[in-house]
């Protein structure tokens, strides 16, 4: 009697395990239908949709006087008719397609048609499970760029991210490997999501802001990103230059050309922090193009010109207006320096 009652109980497990695996048998199965493009097969209920990708919902109808609504149920709210905006949701012939899957994007839709009569009648019902994507969790981290030259001065940022929610941080690393954790108003936090391929994925991303650039700057910095156990870690370099006075390279004394043409004078210049440029013509102002970060340009001239960083152009040459002394002055708190060039304009009409 018993061993009766173990075998109904054995009996009786071995019917749960069955039906477990065939539980577990069917998800697959609905789990691999819906993997083939995110579109439903014929009579199915269930689709599974991994968040950022699209899903079609095929509503078509053979009948050509019929005109298809899709509608969209959460939970025991009401349905609501889905807007076909052209950005998140698109139709055409009756198929449905949802560019981007949010979470909030799951429920159960319905087609509707109604014929030219007004007679309503669901086609079809689908529930859509938004769900996260299988992701490869391997910490990564890259540090934008791996090394820098900069001028005194100058301004400069230095990137550091990684795929996910990730903790970062920004080290300076000093004599003896002594780590200094970089100042927080010296970063920028940039986390943001990104679109690849539909999918949105989100970004880790501490920004090293550099500010007018000096001696104090230069040397050895270490980003850590840190994720559950794992820990990773890149560096960068940052050399800045000594200040140094300005010089000109390169700027031509003299400068012949005839009238009506365009002409470029380009004042190639050396010097940390970057110069400040000022052009004059005959000593008479013409404009200035601003050092450091800067490199803004300032007209004061009515002469048609366009001033660009260390040039400027000339356009429309006369005789009348462009023949004359042009100086090129650039300037930083190491001091001074100028070049000039004799410009002569001859007539078109010179050698007829």
């Amino acid at each position: 009697m018993i061993a009766h009652v173990e075998t109904r109980k054995q009996h009786k497990r071995k019917t749960l395990n069955m039906a477990s695996v065939l539980q577990a048998l069917c998800m697959l199965f609905i789990l691999a239908a819906s993997c083939g493009g995110n579109k439903q097969t014929p009579k199915q209920r269930y689709l599974f949709v991994s968040y950022g990708h699209s899903v079609q919902i095929d509503c078509s109808l053979s009948e050509s006087d019929v005109n298809v609504t899709l509608y969209l149920k959460r939970f025991s709210t009401q349905p609501t008719k889905v807007v076909i905006d052209n950005v998140k949701w698109r139709q055409r012939k009756g198929v449905f397609t949802m560019t981007v899957t949010q979470p909030l994007d799951g429920g159960e839709y319905i087609c509707k048609a109604i014929n030219i009569t007004g007679h309503e009648r669901i086609t079809k019902e689908l529930t859509v499970i938004p769900i996260a994507a299988p992701t490869n969790d391997k910490l990564k981290v890259e540090v934008k760029p791996p090394s820098l030259s900069l001028q005194y001065e100058d301004n400069a940022n230095i990137s550091c991210s990684a795929l996910g929610k990730r903790k970062l941080k920004w080290y300076k690393i000093g004599l003896g490997e002594q780590m200094t954790a970089v100042d927080k108003k010296d970063l920028i936090n940039d986390d943001h999501y990104d679109t690849d391929g539909g999918s949105r994925i989100y970004h880790s991303r501490l920004i090293l802001s550099i500010k007018d650039a000096t001696k104090k700057h230069a040397g050895r910095y270490k980003c850590v990103a840190k994720s559950n156990n794992q820990k990773r870690e890149e560096f960068v370099v940052i050399s800045v230059r000594d200040p140094k006075k300005p010089s000109i390279r390169n700027f031509p004394p003299v400068v012949i050309a005839s009238e009506g043409i365009t002409i470029t004078l380009k004042c190639k210049t050396k010097g940390s922090p970057r110069p400040k440029i000022t052009w004059y013509k005959d000593d008479e102002l013409l404009g200035i193009c601003e050092g450091g970060n800067s490199r803004k340009c300032q007209s004061f001239t009515k002469i048609k010109s366009d001033f660009k960083k260390n040039s400027i152009t000339l356009y429309q040459l006369s005789y009348t207006r462009n023949n004359g002394k042009y100086t090129c002055e650039v300037e930083n708190f190491m001091g001074k320096f100028s070049s000039s060039a004799r410009m002569t304009i001859f007539s078109k009409y010179a050698f007829h």
